[in-house]
């Protein structure tokens, strides 16, 4: 596993130390984004306080020390102009700070105030390598709105294919979408994101890496959405944090959790959900936690392949099937190699990984849970190690042939448990612009 960053170290001791494997629901309002000093490699974040709900979720909410986003706007503000090709400019001054220095889109001027959800936004369309100069401390960005990749530059139609976005958060960057909006999407096939020539199906851009960043609060419930209401383009049904379709798809050493793909009995993916990507979904050095969906807790992928290193996949749920992770369409394998996926439950299938076709091969990697659906399958501990706090590098490999999809009922929801309490804290800020 890649070292991790201080910062996301802290998340991840209460991924795998803090956590208990309740069922609870998201709050009914945004989670208090309140000011508290950034986090340190021995240091973790504090859980939310609970109250009875009726709606499930895989464990308490993980709450992230942040410093506090500037205040919102009644509306989205428009986003800062950011032309590629050039060298040191820069544009925004109320909608943030957005410089462009020859390959290199640069969020934030060197303070907090200056990263903002507009600038982000206009940083994301236009691509690139894209990193944040938001000051020292761990910073969260509320965003306003969906953000959204372009297929061409610009989102021009005909125009020259965006071949990548690559976002780096550093360690000391947080999005959130307040648990009204997904975090981000793509669509290699949607025509208002720009249309090329060839096959959107097989087209392996846009290139989409996420690396060292803390991804929070995302609801895909009706698809893309600002403040407004949604974005016109087509509901992939799921992902609340990363939702994409076509292109490829990374994530490296990234913090996921709080995340539902809405209440939708056919959802898919509570945080990423990956459809037809032109090579294997590819996540290293990540957890995911506390996420919740119909299928696939914390990740679905659909129409392709997956593999998964050096991560944690702790206690997400799924009210249908694969609490952990959940695959299907054609013969797509998965790969799990050196890592843990403990305490994720589904109320039927698999409720650690569930593969409706393919193989799905584990290596040096703790399983807490089924692997296989309703038929009984399950690894054994001599297949995968079953006790201990780490995965075992000792630990045999197993290869686990593709099964037959369970008869599932996504009407039945596991029995509701605590849920952070939904009133924001005094003092605490809405949306940042």
């Amino acid at each position: 596993m890649r070292e991790s960053s201080p910062a996301l170290l802290g998340f991840a001791a209460v991924a795998l130390l803090g956590l208990t494997a309740c069922t609870v629901a998201p709050p009914a309002t945004p989670r208090a984004y309140g000011a508290s000093p950034a986090p340190t490699g021995g240091s973790a974040p504090e859980a939310a306080t609970a109250s009875p709900t009726a709606r499930p979720q895989a464990a308490p909410e993980v709450q992230p020390a942040v410093t506090a986003p500037a205040a919102a706007a009644p509306s989205p503000e428009p986003m800062p102009d950011v032309r590629r090709g050039a060298t040191g400019a820069s544009a925004g001054d109320a909608q943030g700070i957005v410089a462009v220095e020859e390959d290199r889109v640069i969020v934030g001027g060197g303070s907090p105030e200056t990263c903002t959800s507009a600038a982000v936004a206009a940083a994301v369309r236009a691509g690139g390598d894209i990193s944040f100069d938001c000051g020292t401390a761990l910073h969260v960005i509320v965003l306003d709105t969906t953000l959204t990749v372009c297929n061409t530059v610009g989102c021009e139609e005909g125009g020259a294919p965006l071949e990548r976005v690559r976002i780096d958060g550093g360690g000391t960057v947080a999005l959130a979408g307040a648990h009204e909006r997904p975090l981000l999407y793509a669509n290699a096939c949607e025509a208002g994101l720009g249309t090329l020539a060839d096959d959107c199906t097989t087209r392996a851009t846009p290139r989409i890496e996420l690396v060292g960043l803390t991804l929070v609060d995302g609801n895909a419930e009706g698809g893309p959405r600002d403040l407004e209401g949604g974005l016109g383009l087509e509901d992939l049904g799921g992902g609340g944090a990363v939702a994409v379709r076509g292109g490829t798809l990374a994530l490296e050493r990234t913090f996921v959790t709080g995340h539902t793909c809405g209440s939708s009995a056919d959802g898919h993916g509570g945080a990423v959900l990956a459809v037809g990507t032109a090579e294997p979904v590819a996540i290293s050095g990540s957890t995911f936690t506390s996420n919740w969906c119909a299928h696939g807790g914390a990740i679905a992928v659909k129409e392709a392949a997956v593999d998964v290193s050096g991560s944690q996949v702790v206690d997400n749920t799924a009210t249908a099937a694969g609490g952990g992770l959940h695959v299907s369409g054609g013969q797509h394998d998965v790969r799990i190699s050196a890592s843990a996926l403990v305490g994720n439950v589904a109320t039927s299938g698999a409720g650690a990984v569930i593969a409706t076709s393919g193989e799905v091969e584990l290596r040096r990697t703790r399983v807490d849970g089924d692997v296989v659906g309703a038929d009984g399958t399950a690894l054994s501990p001599d297949d995968a190690e079953a006790g201990g706090d780490s995965p075992d590098p000792s630990a045999s490999e197993a290869t686990v042939p593709p099964e037959p999809m369970p008869e599932e009922d996504p009407t039945t929801a596991p029995e509701a448990g605590p849920a952070p309490d939904p009133t924001p804290d005094a003092g605490a800020a809405s949306p940042a612009n």
